[in-house]
């Protein structure tokens, strides 16, 4: 352990029960010399050195005024230090037998150690023993132990990410099993205990765990001795859609568990007779890859066929109870089939095609026989149809769609709630939905007639008051919002948005003061690119962001529009800075992995305009082919030796994401702020400066907001929760580096890390503590083939499972 900062000599820290220490001496361990072991060096010139603390010092498990600080312990050191001479954590000594009492009572110790850390273990040899009537309490324990360990290690060197291997490994064997089902809070502590551990610790502890449910899962099949899922292993699908969710990864081999976990579950899934179970746990586990593949087998229809002809067996069950009269079995089979559906949660691209599978019959019935809530699914995966693809379909296709349409869009439009989830998930994706307008499609164009005379409701005397009058007016508004983003005619949009000025006349001024998005919003969803690049100009130059980009053509892409944005600032944007004296320093981390190298050198560009020059542009490679990493670093030598850009590459021996990355770069600055930035995005020439001043005025961390640009288009797009125009800036984050030190750097997770690490930050020093400036200082790529959009709009466990663990503190 001479990597880690903690007292000179000190090889390994041991937490312990206070009991462990005796009575006699409370708070304190021994402080003991033992002999070398056998073949071992015992000169005193290599010497181990290891701490045994008790369990209740870890900072943050009591109340800190009891806790010591790390220069109390290390003045106390004489008192909590134990001296061995090259002993050895091997198995080997483990089971050697003692050779003093000293040994033997260090051994104890170990073998306590090893009972917290393997408390599950034992289950598997007494089905009957004490420890399996208290199983419910084991897991949370577990992950006790390791957000203590985690939390006690970052003290020693809050840079150390994985943990080192200084106690045995967790062994998940036998914790999963068909007698003691775990409830779905524990299933969620058992996915957070994968974050938790090392990462050389992960794959096997992942493995232990999926085995054992493929197991379980293999018992719940049809035909199986073991009871079928309603029966009682309810439990194990849930456990193992939680921990698919939850595998959020870039490891290769933890992807390949994740999927063949999925592959099980798909498997078996497609062999359930019921076709409303059949339905609920396919929509749940079909991921973007399953979307297109054949089933397990290689042979037949696909995965989103079978659970598409599952919805159409019961559409026709719910059917047969409403013509024999069963009220009470229509009723159970349409909930069914809505909490089913509603399963897919974010999964668009599952939508997107199940919809073109429905059949003819269901398509027409549907919507009469679901509620809103599961309506709007179906209405979201009709509205991110290709229009040219809908064309070549048959006809008799295309005018079952259209009327799917036209009987799902009057059961959402009048409810603001799923208007506005409508426009959140869909504010990523283009819409091409020309194809309504074919075989007497008319309710569409109905719609936007009824809105150019549809005036906002006022009080009355018949209305509740002015509590009405704002809902039907907010109502109102996220309809014209959803028909700017439907409608593609130049004169529908312009009427649309003139309906949208007369709403709220003093909005438009307002924005020009920075007093209002409304009028941005509005413009971003109608598609006039020119006039929404006017609106931001005005809007960034009320906020002190001059010039904030030029006026905009339409029909370009994003790259051409950061060219010409790029072109504004050098020609009309502040000048570029040079470091004053005592200035702060500032670290931009920048992660890449098979880089474009054209995007990077955008993003380079625009570090050069910055009007406060970053000390240090930590440029991390994570694991591109050495071809490509050669382009890398030529294209960097550019801009150091070129430009006197301060630029280091660093490289990661093989990919594991940008999260991982950043903790790399975290380690290796030499600067008092970090700065992250993408290496596709453009941060304008004012944002290094702006943001170094809200930490100057005692901020941890500030973020400013930002405006996101489509790729095909060029267009600024909306961003946030679908109603702003202007997003919150989650990628522009600058900190402290102190304080990214003390949080424990970022969870190295393939998607969402950003989101976790602030979460993690409010909770640790206060929302106070951040800095949100208003100011749209950084500009971003949008589209809906990232890997952030991949992650949230391609699998339904996904998104819904990770915000589930950091909403529920799992992972502190």
């Amino acid at each position: 352990m001479s990597r880690y900062r903690f007292c000179s000599g000190l090889d390994a820290v041991l937490l312990l029960p206070g009991e462990a220490l005796g009575p006699e001496r409370p708070g304190r361990s021994l402080e003991l010399t033992l002999p070398p072991g056998p073949g071992a060096d015992a000169g005193p010139s290599s010497p181990s050195v290891i701490a045994l603390l008790p369990l209740n010092w870890a900072r943050g498990l009591v109340e800190a005024e009891l806790v010591p600080s790390l220069e109390e312990l290390l003045e106390a050191a004489g008192g909590t230090c134990l001296t061995l001479n090259a002993l050895s954590w091997s198995a080997a000594t483990a089971t050697a037998e003692p050779r003093s009492h000293l040994e033997e009572e260090l051994l104890a110790y170990r073998a306590q150690l090893d009972l917290w850390l393997h408390l599950l273990g034992p289950l598997q040899h007494e089905p009957e023993g004490p420890l399996a009537s208290a199983a419910a309490g084991v897991i949370p324990t577990a992950l006790a132990l390791l957000q203590s360990e985690r939390r006690l290690l970052r003290q020693i060197d809050p840079r150390s990410w994985p943990t080192p291997p200084w106690r045995p490994p967790l062994d998940a064997t036998g914790w999963i099993r068909a007698d003691v089902p775990l409830s779905p809070e524990q299933a969620d502590q058992l996915a957070a205990l994968v974050h938790l551990l090392p990462q050389d610790e992960q794959v096997a502890f992942t493995a232990a765990l999926a085995s054992d449910l493929e197991a379980l899962l293999g018992q719940a099949a049809p035909g199986a001795a073991a009871p079928e899922p309603a029966s009682g292993l309810d439990w194990a699908w849930d456990l193992a859609e939680t921990l698919v969710g939850a595998l959020n990864s870039r490891d290769p081999e933890l992807s390949a568990i994740a999927r063949q976990l999925r592959g099980q579950m798909l498997e078996r899934a497609l062999q359930l007779p019921d076709p409303v179970q059949r339905t609920a746990r396919l929509i749940r586990c079909i991921d973007s890859e399953a979307c297109s593949s054949e089933t397990c087998s290689g042979e037949g229809p696909t995965a989103v066929a079978v659970l598409a002809a599952a919805i159409d067996s019961v559409v026709q069950e719910i059917d047969l109870a409403s013509s024999r009269g069963d009220g009470k079995q229509r009723r159970l089979l349409q909930r069914q089939l809505a909490e089913a559906v509603r399963g897919a949660g974010s999964n668009l691209q599952l939508l997107r095609e199940l919809v073109l599978q429905l059949s003819l019959e269901s398509c027409s019935q549907l919507p009469q026989r679901q509620p809103p809530s599961a309506c709007l699914l179906l209405l979201k995966g009709l509205l991110l149809l290709d229009g040219a693809a809908v064309t070549l379909l048959p006809l008799e296709r295309q005018q079952a769609l259209v009327q799917l349409f036209e009987r799902l869009l009057p059961r959402v439009w009048w409810q603001a709630d799923l208007l506005e989830a409508l426009l959140r998930d869909l504010r990523r994706f283009r819409l091409d939905v020309s194809w309504l307008s074919s075989h007497g499609g008319a309710v569409l164009a109905g719609t936007m007639r009824l809105h150019r005379y549809l005036v906002p409701p006022t009080e009355t005397a018949g209305q509740p008051g002015a509590d009405s009058e704002a809902q039907g007016k907010e109502l109102l508004r996220l309809q014209l919002l959803a028909l700017l983003r439907l409608t593609s005619g130049v004169r529908d949009r312009t009427n649309l948005l003139r309906r949208v000025q007369e709403m709220n006349p003093g909005d438009t001024s307002r924005c020009w003061l920075a007093g209002a998005e409304e009028p941005l919003l509005a413009a971003a969803c109608s598609g006039f690119g020119t006039y929404t690049t006017s609106l931001l100009r005005l809007y960034g130059e009320a906020c002190g962001v001059p010039d904030l980009m030029p006026l905009l053509p339409p029909g370009e892409g994003v790259a051409q529009a950061f060219d010409r944005i790029l072109e504004h600032w050098r020609r009309h944007g502040p000048q570029p800075g040079s470091a004053a004296p005592g200035a702060v320093r500032i670290a931009v981390v920048i992660t890449t992995f098979r880089p474009d190298l054209g995007r990077l050198r955008q993003a380079l560009e625009a570090l050069r305009l910055q009007t406060l020059p970053p000390a240090e542009v930590l440029v991390v490679d994570d694991g591109s082919p050495a071809a490509e990493g050669e382009a890398l670093e030529q294209l960097l030598d550019l801009f150091r030796y070129g430009h006197g850009l301060p630029v280091l590459l660093l490289r990661q021996e093989r990919n594991q994401g940008q999260y991982a990355c950043r903790n790399l770069a975290l380690a290796a600055c030499r600067s008092e702020v970090l700065a992250i930035q993408d290496d596709d995005d453009l941060s304008h020439p004012l944002r290094l400066d702006h943001q170094a001043r809200a930490l100057a005025q005692g901020s941890l961390a500030c973020y400013s907001q930002h405006v996101r640009f489509e790729e095909l288009s060029g267009q600024p797009q909306p961003d946030g929760d679908g109603f702003r125009a202007i997003g919150d800036g989650i990628t522009s984050l600058m900190v402290r580096r102190d304080t990214a030190v003390a949080l424990g750097g970022f969870y190295p997770v393939r998607s969402r890390g950003d989101v976790e690490f602030r979460s993690r930050l409010q909770r640790q020093f206060g929302k106070g503590a951040i800095a949100r400036l208003r100011q749209p200082l950084y500009l971003m790529r949008g589209g809906a083939d990232t890997i952030s959009s991949g992650f949230e709009y391609g699998c339904s466990l996904r998104m819904s499972t990770w915000r589930r663990l950091i909403r529920r503190e799992h992972l502190v």
